[in-house]
């Protein structure tokens, strides 16, 4: 069902008057029924929590932007801003991401406005279902969510939280060495609050021994006074990690891929600082175009891309690994594929 705002007929001078008085005459398009155009992913009436990935198609013959924005309840005066871009996408993509622990749990809907350059605009309305009530979350309402409370961690751990209170000051994380509070070592620190489970820090435990020790987050009232939240973590990076199975285990060498096709691959090294996935088109390296990377190791078969092929033409292409190590000095392992679509292209 199409919904269009426009004035019901009037006769041609008060048309004229009104054309005059508002130019520029916005016609707004609400399209309810999926066309071309719209949200892929997550699908209408799809419950989602945490990180969300915003998929879909925004274009148009006089295409200038789009937008995207979550309505609160479904509710367009309570829109919230996500993200626009004037690129246009003319193949399901990715849009946007957003952190869903971020708003309340219920039924809201993600709205996509796309804008065309005579600032007229259609809108396409994807109705999900945030629910975030099984989200890890400190009991105590801040405190540190990830690591788990005695966890052993190894390489470059990922640490997430909450940090807020009434008279919020400041967050501090630091490293207790072997659960010394005298030798607390600064990690990071933060003026504004963390509302949500949020990322604290990438901690490379390389830089600390291996040991039993304890985080400590500690939120910072404005009367100087604190609190303190920690976990006992245990670092053990004694076995040292090996490069010998490196490079793309999926696709293979040779195989023939279409649609969208998830790219999986081992990439670690004792000196690791990060990986790089590029495709390589027609297999010349002057043609790389970026996939992704990630200063994570992948020591174990990982995804490393949900590759949508159809935005790359048919043909005889390369994928690229690289391993960076130590010195800017990295590995390259590369694996033949063909991407057949069909059609002519």
């Amino acid at each position: 069902m199409i919904i269009q705002k426009l004035s019901q007929t009037k006769p041609l001078w008060v048309l004229f008057v009104i054309v005059t008085l508002c130019t520029p005459l916005l016609v707004v398009d609400k399209v309810y029924a999926q066309e071309q155009n719209g949200i892929t992913s997550p699908a209408a009436g799809d419950v989602v929590s945490g990180y969300v990935i915003i998929r879909g198609v925004a274009n148009d013959p006089q295409f200038k932007k789009w937008q995207i924005d979550l309505l609160i309840d479904g509710d367009e005066e309570k829109a919230t801003y996500i993200k626009k871009s004037g690129g246009r996408k003319r193949n399901p993509a990715n849009l946007a991401g957003f952190n869903s622990a971020r708003y309340p749990d219920g039924n809201h809907t993600l709205r996509l406005r796309v804008v065309r350059s005579d600032f007229n605009y259609t809108e396409y309305f994807t109705p999900i279902i945030i629910d975030n009530s099984k989200q890890d979350r400190p009991k105590s309402g801040s405190g540190i969510v990830r690591p788990k409370e005695g966890a052993t961690v190894t390489r470059i751990v990922r640490v997430t939280g909450i940090a807020t209170r009434d008279g919020f000051r400041r967050w501090q994380l630091d490293l207790l060495p072997f659960g010394n509070a005298e030798d607390a070592t600064f990690i990071t620190w933060g003026k504004r609050p963390k509302l949500f489970v949020s990322k604290l820090v990438d901690l490379d435990t390389r830089a600390y021994p291996d040991g039993t020790h304890q985080l400590r987050l500690r939120i910072v009232y404005d009367d100087n006074q604190n609190e303190d939240h920690l976990i006992t973590i245990t670092i053990d990076n004694s076995q040292p990690p090996t490069d010998g199975n490196n490079g793309i285990v999926d696709p293979k060498e040779g195989e023939t891929i279409s649609g969208t096709y998830k790219v999986r691959g081992i990439a670690d090294h004792p000196e690791f600082q990060k990986w790089q996935l590029d495709l390589l088109l027609n297999g010349n390296e002057d043609e790389a175009t970026f996939l992704a990377w990630n200063a994570f190791p992948a020591p174990k078969r990982k995804l490393l891309k949900k590759l949508d092929t159809t935005l790359f033409p048919n043909g005889a292409h390369t994928l690229r690994l690289r391993v960076v190590r130590d010195g800017a000095n990295y590995d390259e392992y590369f694996t033949k594929i063909i991407i057949n679509n069909g059609g002519s292209n």
